[in-house]
């Protein structure tokens, strides 16, 4: 015959509170004081922090497919983009000053200026 479902229900309640204390029930006997409590807590803040680690960077790859799907730029893309931009930025700065130098200090004739003339049609 099955059993009721409260019987059931208080089985599994029972076998979810030994679950539980044989794997957390540890963590509330650390003594109150001293250096194993200390030691205690460096360990569980160091597991901590790995476990907030691994969550960060599976939102980051979730998050990053989700805008893939949508046909949006990731923000690993928009930071490369933004690499090759200040690049480009760089680049524009300093042609600019040569152009400026070029235009203030132009070569004496027969000097090879290094800018090469196109021939107008």
């Amino acid at each position: 015959m099955e059993k009721s479902s409260f019987e059931s229900m208080q089985e599994f309640f029972y076998l979810w509170l030994k679950t539980y204390e044989a794997t957390f029930g540890r963590l509330a006997e650390m003594p109150a004081m001293g250096p194993t409590r200390e030691k205690s807590e460096k360990m569980m803040k160091t597991e901590i922090d790995e476990i907030n680690k691994e969550l960060d960077s599976l939102k980051k790859t979730v998050k990053e497919s989700n805008l893939k799907t949508m046909n949006l730029p990731t923000k690993t893309e928009i930071d490369e983009i933004n690499k090759e931009l200040d690049s480009l930025k760089g680049t524009v700065g300093e042609l600019t000053s040569q152009i400026k130098e070029y235009l203030m200090n132009p070569p004496k004739k027969g000097e090879y200026s290094g800018i090469h003339k196109t021939k107008k049609k």
